[in-house]
Order: C-alpha cells, then structure tokens, then sequence
C-alpha cells in the first residue's frame, strides 16, 4: 500500500496548529476544544482530506484538497535556492512553514466554528 505522504503531513500540521490554537484558550474553554480534537476525523479520499468532526448528533464535513498546501520548496539546486532568496529576502524565517502556519492556523478555526454552531437538532447546517 502506497504512503501518503501528503495525507500525514496535513494531519500532522493540523494537529499542531490546533495546539496552539488551542493555547489561546481561557481554561473553561479548554474541554469544549479538547471534545472536537477526540471527535475529529481523517479521510484519504481521491486526493483530499476529508475532515469529520461530530458533535452529539451533528456531523462536520469538510474536503479539502491536498494541493491547497505547501509541504516543501524543492531545493535542491543552486538555482531553485537563489530563486527562493528573490522571492522570501527573510531568510531567517523558514517562508514554507510560515505559510502552511497560517493555513492551518485558519483551518483549524474554520472547522471548530462550525462545531461550535453545529447542535443536535440540526437546525444550523454544519
């Protein structure tokens, strides 16, 4: 069975960034948070990420395409690491993971506000 690289990386960096989403918290706050990451769910289905998130009777479904992500710059040549000196002057900074910080900084806040609007009687779509 092939790996999927792409897959893991996304859980991986969702899982991340929902901690320190999650340090933001006030400590009331904190079980509510802690009840959708134990509810949450992965799909690996035709190149996306299905996210699943449930809440009592509710069900959180979002898709997300794996090409919407940036796991790495290829570098590997002179020229490709001079191109990324043009493009990101901020060496001391690594851009890729910045990017991918914010993505799924937002992701992670996009699905847990649905949460938090989605109720049992499924009178707001989730």
């Amino acid at each position: 069975m092939p790996k999927k690289i792409k897959f893991e990386s996304f859980i991986y960096r969702f899982l991340i960034e929902s901690r320190e989403f999650k340090n933001n918290f006030a400590e009331t706050d904190i079980k509510l948070f802690d009840e959708f990451i134990k509810n949450i769910n992965f799909e690996y289905i035709n190149k996306k990420v299905v996210v699943t998130s449930y809440k009592d009777e509710s069900e959180i479904k979002l898709e997300i395409p794996l090409d919407e992500q940036f796991f790495y710059i290829k570098g590997d040549t002179e020229e490709s690491q001079n191109k990324q000196k043009k493009e990101f002057p901020d060496i001391s900074s690594d851009p890729v993971m910045d990017i991918n910080k914010d993505y799924f900084l937002n992701l992670v806040k996009k699905i847990y506000e649905k949460y938090l609007l989605s109720n049992s009687n499924g009178n707001i779509p989730g």
